[in-house]
This record gives C-alpha cells, sequence and structure tokens, in this order.
C-alpha cells in the first residue's frame, strides 16, 4: 500500500482482468493475428502497430466519419483519426467518388495531370510558398527537405528540438539520452548522431549557440511539438527568433505540417503568420506528402528553377501513392474540411488544454 492508499498489486490485478476480457472480447482479432505472424513480422504490416498500444493490435474492418468498427463488431471514437491524417473523417462520399472516378479513367501514368497542377497552385496559395513538389510520404518530404538544404547550404547538419518526430529518416532518429545524442533505433549508420543536433524547444539560447557554428543547414521542427511529448507550445516570440537566427546564419527553416495543418487552410504557417523556407505536408486523405519546393525560392539570377538544385530527381512506380495524389480533386462546398480534428474535437487554434491524439507516434 502507497502513502496515498493505492495498492500496486491491487492496479495489477485490475489490469491483468481487463487485459483478459478485452482479448476474450476479440477472438477474431486474435486469430487473424497468429495467422498474420506466419506473412509478416511480429504479425502486423508496420512494426510500430505491434507497441502502439499494451494489448494486441485490433483487425479494422471498415470506418465511417470519427468511428471504426474491428472484426469482431466493436466500434471505437477515433480520437487519433490514423495519426491525423483521417481528420476530416472516414469515407467522405464525394472524397470517394473522385476516388473512384480517377481510378476507373486511370491513376498510374508516370507522368504529370492536371489536377497535380491545381492542387499544387492551391496549396502555394495557402501556404504562401510558391513551388511544391509531392513526394509519396511525409518521411520522404522531411528526406528531399534536408536534401534541398544541404545543396543550397553546402553544410550537412540538420537541428532538430527534443521530442520531435519528422518520420523514418535516418536524421531524425536521433535523441538526448543523458545529454548525449543516441540512436532511437537499431540499424541505423555508425555516424548518424554527427549529422543531427538536437536542442530544446522554446530555447533561443541553445539555438543561437548551435547555428554559431554555421554548420546547420536545416532547423526541421512543427511549428507546436505534438508527437513524444503530446502537445508544447512555443514561447511568445520564439518562432520570430527562430526565423531571425536561421536567417542571419544562412540557415534554411522548414515547418513540418503532418499534424498542425489541422488548424485549417495554410496549417499554423498561416494562422500564426510564420515565414519559413519550406514547409512539408501530408494531405488529409491519401498517404501522399507535398513538400514545398522552395528549394528553388531563391535561383540564382538567370537560372530557371529546374536548374536550381540536382535533387528530387528520383523515380518511385507505386500502385497506389501517386493514385490517391491525383485523386485529390478540387474541393467541393459538400465537404470543405472547417479545420476540426474529427475525433478528437480540438479547436482550430490548438489551444494548449487539448492533445493532438492519445495515440503513440506513427510512422510516417
Amino acid at each position: 500500500m502507497t502513502a496515498t492508499g493505492i495498492d500496486p498489486a491491487r492496479v495489477a490485478g485490475l489490469k491483468q482482468r481487463e487485459e483478459r476480457a478485452f482479448s476474450q472480447a476479440r477472438p477474431r482479432s486474435l486469430a487473424l493475428s497468429g495467422q498474420a505472424r506466419a506473412v509478416m513480422p511480429n504479425g502486423v504490416p508496420m512494426s510500430w502497430m505491434l507497441t502502439s498500444y499494451e494489448h494486441g493490435p485490433l483487425f479494422v474492418a471498415d470506418a465511417r466519419g470519427s468511428r471504426f468498427t474491428d472484426l469482431d463488431g466493436h466500434t471505437y471514437a477515433d480520437f487519433n483519426v490514423a495519426d491525423m491524417s483521417m481528420f476530416c473523417g472516414y469515407g467522405p462520399e464525394p472524397v470517394t467518388a473522385a476516388v473512384a472516378a480517377r481510378v476507373a479513367a486511370g491513376s498510374q501514368f508516370m507522368l504529370p495531370t492536371e489536377d497535380a497542377v491545381w492542387v499544387a497552385a492551391e496549396l502555394g496559395r495557402r501556404y504562401g510558398l510558391p513551388k511544391w513538389q509531392f513526394t509519396l510520404s511525409a518521411t520522404g518530404a522531411n528526406t528531399e527537405a534536408i536534401r534541398v538544404a544541404r545543396v543550397r547550404t553546402g553544410r550537412d547538419q540538420v537541428l532538430l528540438f527534443d521530442g520531435k518526430y519528422h518520420g523514418h529518416l535516418d536524421e531524425t532518429l536521433v535523441g538526448l539520452a543523458g545529454g548525449k545524442l543516441v540512436p532511437e533505433e537499431a540499424g541505423l549508420p555508425a555516424d548518424v548522431t554527427t549529422r543531427t543536433v538536437v536542442i530544446p524547444f522554446n530555447d533561443p539560447g541553445a539555438l543561437r549557440a548551435a547555428l554559431a557554428t554555421r554548420r546547420i543547414a536545416l532547423v526541421l521542427t512543427e511549428p507546436a511539438l505534438t508527437n513524444n511529448i503530446g502537445l508544447l507550445l512555443p514561447d511568445d516570440g520564439f518562432h520570430a527568433e527562430l526565423r531571425a537566427a536561421t536567417s542571419e546564419t544562412g540557415t534554411l527553416l522548414a515547418y513540418d505540417e503532418t499534424h498542425t495543418q489541422v488548424v485549417g487552410p495554410g496549417g499554423l504557417t498561416r494562422r500564426w503568420g510564420l515565414r519559413p523556407d519550406i514547409v512539408t505536408a501530408r494531405p488529409w486523405w491519401p498517404p501522399v506528402a507535398p513538400c514545398s519546393a522552395t528549394r528553388c525560392r531563391w535561383p540564382p539570377p538567370g537560372q530557371p528553377w529546374a536548374r536550381c538544385s540536382p535533387v528530387m530527381r528520383t523515380r518511385t512506380a507505386s500502385g497506389w501513392g501517386p493514385n490517391w495524389r491525383m485523386a485529390w480533386r478540387r474541393p467541393s462546398a459538400r465537404w470543405g474540411c472547417p479545420g476540426r480534428c474529427t475525433g478528437s474535437g480540438r479547436a482550430p487554434g490548438m489551444s494548449s488544454g487539448r492533445r493532438c491524439h492519445g495515440r503513440r507516434p506513427r510512422r510516417r
């Protein structure tokens, strides 16, 4: 018995009882999990699905609006909304109709479409950055942002803030432990910690000290940190200091709006009047992330945009990534998103009293 009157043994017993009841009520998910282990490592499509919860993975049957149903018929209010990517809800009719029409008309050409031009122009209107490129994931978008910054600055290092999560690329899988930089996962290069600097968020002194080395190519951050630490809002004036410090040291500044774009068109970049060099984001419906091509925001005099930077020239033939990208059509008045997270009820201003989601970080 603790000083507060709580019996740890009693708590552990209750937890075990509830876990047994949870599993017993979901025999189809349990059975399918066993089958899945024969064909997928850990029995899940992505390894993090195994560690997201204390219980075993749920296998989903379908979803509508802010709720999904598992194979055993249990329906859940989804406060995570697929790691914010479904904040306008599951299966909105105008979007499913547009996707079906696009697939029926052909969806994988390895060539541009008219829709891509419209989407890039609309992103430019919302975020205030003129040139956009498309990748197959938010991880891919952040990878390209880092490469663009290295080409532009001639530097190698990336600066991140403690508590961040920017995807599954080497440079962002580095964290602080006991004041030292350490790899966050196995399988990373031995020198991975030499490429990244991690400092506390909201610490202008640490920021200026790190940038003073003039080895930082890019500062990559969310406008408000939303992943490993719940929600951490910037102090008053921090973003102005961040912009000033990066400009003074020739460092590029990128905002990752993968989560924070839910506040409305243009995300927090527009709402707070931020002035980044690069923005990365993930559209709410497809698993595709547009990356601002501000890699060429400042081409040298007389040099065309296409020759500004020899990056972003790789090709990936995907059976579904480009399909979804092309299906992201002109929005109609019927499904214009109000800028709210369907499951969590977050207000557009992202007040500190609410969290973006209740689950652990997702691989993007």
